[in-house]
């Protein structure tokens, strides 16, 4: 199986490309499974993820860190969300409205032009620093299951607040209002735990008025020490 996601680059050119790797058949079966809902903002569908235990594929748990230092205060004109089990912190924006989701961590909007959605999706395999590319091809799919999806910049790897991950920017056509908009997507690894950060403008035309809260909101994300 081969996925396509059609990448556009900030200089203008349009140009359509395969994903790089395609999910093995064990892969697919297992993320099929959990490959749904991950509502973003006004009810973006983008996906979920979990998958199957591929055995030797991954490597054996890391010896655990030495403790982080304390997490800092909240970020001037934010307030901090803390995660139920303890996992992370981020903060967001006092003038967003924290609004009720059944499956997600946290959902925060402004109006109906901003969003931030994070959620956590427990994998049924452990992800350490080493194993980022052979995981690739799940965040690829992923990604490439949203609406009318084109890339405005390369996946990368990154580390944020601890964790190791990928970063997707790319815009996409809302099912609902048929508008295209943008999301800086974040998938973040703690050990058996996806941990996912959706930042929403919608319309499109809207990221560069928020995109200076979305990198204090991305910057403020903190994993507590394992």
């Amino acid at each position: 199986m081969r996925l396509k996601i059609r990448r556009h680059h900030r200089e203008g050119d349009t140009s359509t490309g395969l994903i790089p790797r395609a999910l093995s058949r064990r892969w697919l079966i297992a993320a099929g499974l959990a490959v749904g809902a991950l509502a973003v903002g006004i009810g973006v569908v983008v996906g979920g993820a979990a998958g199957d235990r591929v055995g030797s594929g991954f490597s054996p748990p890391a010896p655990q860190p030495p403790p982080a230092p304390a997490v800092p205060d909240a970020t001037p004109g934010f307030v901090r969300f803390l995660d139920g089990r303890g996992r992370f912190s981020i903060d967001f924006p006092r003038d967003w409205k924290r609004l009720a989701t059944p499956d997600a961590e946290l959902l925060a909007a402004r109006g109906r032009v901003a969003s931030l959605l994070v959620r956590s999706v427990p994998l049924r395999f452990r992800v350490e620093r080493r194993d980022l590319s052979k995981v690739e091809a799940l965040t690829d799919e992923i990604v490439a299951s949203g609406s009318k999806v084109k890339l405005l910049a390369e996946s990368r790897q990154i580390e944020l607040g601890g964790l190791p991950g990928y970063f997707y920017f790319y815009s996409f056509r809302d099912p609902k209002t048929r508008r295209r908009g943008t999301h800086s997507h974040y998938f973040l690894f703690q050990g058996t735990t996806m941990i996912t950060i959706v930042l929403q403008a919608l319309p499109d035309r809207y990221f560069e008025r928020f995109v200076t809260d979305f990198d204090r909101i991305a910057a403020s994300f903190r994993a507590a020490p394992r």
